[in-house]
């Protein structure tokens, strides 16, 4: 989650990745007046392979974002997404079945960090008597947390949708959706919409963002 650095974080590592040296202010006792001194000293640090993980590469800073090569990778399937979460599930000591296991991962769209965040949330939404989490209290969870089971939009999905259906011309630029959704454009790009285009929820051309008649009549029911 590199993307989640402080601007003085990614600064301190872009100094370094130019040079793999940086400045450090370090103070001295001057020996005859025994008066502090501030004086800046060299760093030397070794040369590295540095691996910055992200789902939001352009929040990051753009000097930061240049010294990095960008690497892609395939996606995951429902069953490796849903062994991760069993495993991510041991580590926080709770016990699941793999059929809820195996919802999360349908209802994460197949993102890894998706589906560990909706695990975290279930395990703090559940009781703490409760031994086991199965399917039926990961549905209830789910429904409590706005997903849509039947069709599998999130509550972020229908805010990006609700977004693009308030704009009068019925064509949302990205822009627009990054100030109204509050996520970065490569994350709207990357994570929300390739969902919603497959399923035809949207479609995207040279005006913008437009719904679907699909995505029309779901809202209209959903907020009716």
């Amino acid at each position: 989650e590199i993307h989640n650095s402080s601007r003085e974080v990614q600064e301190f590592l872009y100094q370094i990745f130019d040079g793999w040296k940086f400045e450090k202010k370090v103070t001295i006792i001057d020996p005859t007046t025994k008066k502090k001194i501030e004086e800046k000293k060299v760093v030397s640090v070794a040369a590295v392979n540095f691996f910055g993980a992200t789902d939001q590469p352009g929040a990051l800073l753009p000097a930061l974002h240049r010294r990095f090569t960008k690497r892609e990778f395939d996606e995951y399937s429902v069953g490796e997404i849903r062994a991760i979460v069993q495993a991510h599930a041991e580590h926080l000591k709770v016990e699941i079945t793999p059929q809820a296991a195996g919802l999360l991962a349908e209802i994460s769209k197949q993102i890894p960090g998706e589906a560990a965040k909706l695990l975290v949330g279930l395990e703090t939404w559940i009781d703490p008597g409760v031994s086991q989490v199965t399917e039926e209290l990961t549905r209830q969870y789910l429904e409590d947390s706005g997903v849509d089971l039947e069709t599998g939009l999130t509550a972020r999905d229908l805010s990006y949708l609700r977004a693009i259906n308030k704009v009068p011309s019925g064509a949302a630029t990205l822009t627009y959706l990054k100030a109204i959704i509050k996520y970065d454009e490569t994350y709207i790009t990357g994570q929300i919409e390739p969902f919603l285009v497959t399923e035809d929820y949207v479609r995207i051309d040279s005006k913008g963002r437009s719904l679907t008649n699909k995505a029309k009549k779901l809202l209209e029911e959903k907020d009716a």
